[in-house]
């Protein structure tokens, strides 16, 4: 509503008007003004009052005051990275701001251990593929994850507390299953004389090994019997390439078992193969004459005899269905054959839903609706083919 009248009025906690204004809505029917709180403005809620004739709406906002804690806590670790197995040794320290040490104050601790997906050279995990965003050197994860340990601890004499946090190896039980590097987080909170929390938080990497392995393949989607390129590579815990280091490759094909109620899935054994990598690298060929969607496991043994693992998945389709009555995931998924694509070039994608033989729209979209299409899902899964134009 265009040019109607607007009383705006402010209250503080104790219901004293700091601000009582007429003002008139604009061409979009919206009002607006500013109101200054004094310095030694009373803390609590203000009310917000709008008025237009007999009707009214209200808001409110919280006036707060900020101090600073008498003193910090901070957590350090006595180095950057552990390998799984080995203790944690962190140190937590409590000075005031003015450089003494806090002495004798109880101080809260919990540790989380929380799985990375973006630390390995190549993000191929079905986990990592959902943030492109990530450099290869950038690591991400979800939540806190598990609680490891919780505790209350007391400063020393010279402001400190010693913590040991042990850690586990990180194998896997199968070897089509995907293992990552931890992220241990150490976070602690006290409490000041004025009743103030005092929070600090520290960090260390926690890996499978002394080896960062990673798994590209060249497709993710491709037909019975077209080869697929596998490339490999193995570095230090620095990023060095690492040659003539052996690397197994394991393919599995992922099954459903017969039966009512929940699909189960299981990954039967395809075959082996072994090789070395050169100058860090490894390119293998691949195969798969039948439809489905297979796991390729590739992992290898460091110094230290810790197994590290990587994995990545590839849909074998053909035609208008990809002939694979096994969807696992409880919403319709998209699975491209590759991340990037350049004009001229054609994308394979695999629509993936819960059911079959159910109608789906599917549009293409950009800054404008280019394109709207119902298509016909025959099975769970559908191989769909779009020319990409620019």
């Amino acid at each position: 509503m265009k040019n109607f009248p607007v009383r705006l009025r402010v209250k503080d906690p104790s219901d004293a008007v700091l601000f009582d204004k007429f003002l008139t809505t604009d061409a979009f029917g919206a009002y607006h003004d500013s109101l200054t709180l004094p310095e030694e403005a009373v803390i609590g809620d203000y009310s917000i009052e709008a008025m237009f004739g007999k009707a009214s709406d209200y808001a409110h906002f919280k006036v707060m005051e900020y101090r600073k804690p008498e003193y910090k806590l901070d957590v350090k670790t006595d180095k950057s990275f552990y390998l799984g197995g080995e203790t944690i040794k962190a140190t937590v320290t409590a000075n005031y701001y003015f450089g003494s040490p806090v002495t004798g104050s109880k101080v809260n601790y919990t540790i989380y251990s929380t799985p990375i997906y973006g630390n390995s050279a190549g993000k191929n995990d079905e986990m990592a593929n959902l943030y492109f965003g990530f450099t290869d050197s950038e690591e991400f994860s979800w939540g806190y994850g598990d609680v490891v340990a919780q505790g209350e601890a007391v400063t020393d004499g010279n402001g400190r507390i010693s913590l040991s946090v042990p850690t586990k190896r990180i194998e896997a039980a199968q070897a089509f299953e995907q293992t990552y590097d931890q992220r241990y987080t150490l976070e602690v909170e006290a409490v000041d004389s004025s009743r103030r929390p005092v929070k600090g938080k520290g960090s260390a990497l926690v890996a499978r090994g002394l080896v960062q392995l990673s798994a590209t393949l060249e497709e993710s989607v491709v037909a019975p019997n077209q080869p697929v390129r596998l490339l490999v590579r193995a570095t230090d815990r620095e990023g060095r390439p690492l040659s003539d280091k052996k690397i197994k490759i394991s393919a599995f094909e992922e099954r459903e078992i017969p039966g009512e109620g929940e699909r189960k899935i299981t990954f039967f054994p395809l075959f082996e193969k072994e090789g070395k990598t050169k100058q860090g690298g490894l390119s293998e060929e691949l195969k798969f004459p039948k439809e489905g969607q297979y796991d390729i496991a590739v992992s290898t043994i460091d110094e230290a005899g810790n197994t590290v693992s990587e994995q990545v998945w590839l849909w074998v389709a053909s035609g208008d269905n990809s002939g694979y009555e096994s969807a696992r995931y409880g919403s319709m998924r998209f699975f491209f054959d590759k991340k990037v694509y350049r004009p001229g070039e054609k994308a394979k994608i695999i629509l993936s839903a819960p059911i079959g033989n159910v109608p789906v729209l599917l549009t293409r979209e950009g800054a404008n609706l280019e394109e709207a299409q119902v298509i016909q899902m025959k099975a769970p899964n559908k191989l769909i083919e779009i020319p990409i134009t620019r």
